[in-house]
């Protein structure tokens, strides 16, 4: 392997793991905040009444779960194309969360639940599922750049038995 892509690799398991401390970092507020996010959920208008609580606890513990997923793969040699599906799957599914905001679209700017307080005006839901999307390509690149510079050669990956003549 190339320096160049031995540096590209380490680089994309760097922003992978960024990545995963942030979803964690997220989470955690989530946790610390959960009245604010269930309140941000049902203002989101898509789920009932008496599902919002629930999700919000689920969505947390979820997300804290794949943060940790990602970063325990990272750590390990080989665990990058690993850690960005799990990132990638979570981006996606709230990729998919936020397209149905969008096609609910909410009246007024309504907090994003991301755990920033970011308000989103009723036009903006789309961009930002577009933008949760995007990630999770960008991801998903990041995870085949990462795993690039972890590979065993093929010679040196598994030892193969002898081979015997016949006389």
């Amino acid at each position: 392997m190339t320096p160049l892509a031995r540096r590209a690799s380490g680089g994309a398991r760097v922003v992978l793991a960024v990545a995963a401390f942030l979803l964690l970092v997220m989470a955690l507020h989530k946790v610390a905040t959960i009245q604010e996010f269930t309140r941000a959920l049902s203002a989101h208008g898509v789920l009932p009444t008496d599902l919002v609580r629930p999700t919000a606890w689920a969505t947390a513990v979820v997300e804290s779960i794949v943060a940790v997923i990602a970063l325990v793969y990272l750590a390990g040699m080989r665990g990058a194309w690993l850690a960005s599906i799990a990132l990638e799957a979570w981006m996606l599914g709230t990729g998919g969360y936020l397209v149905s905001v969008a096609a609910a679209s909410p009246a007024a700017p309504t907090d994003c639940g991301c755990g920033f307080g970011r308000l989103v005006t009723p036009g903006g839901w789309a961009m930002l599922a577009g933008r949760n999307c995007g990630a999770a390509v960008v991801i998903g690149v990041l995870g085949w750049i990462g795993s690039r510079g972890t590979r065993v050669p093929a010679s040196r990956s598994v030892p193969q038995p002898p081979t015997h003549s016949s006389p």
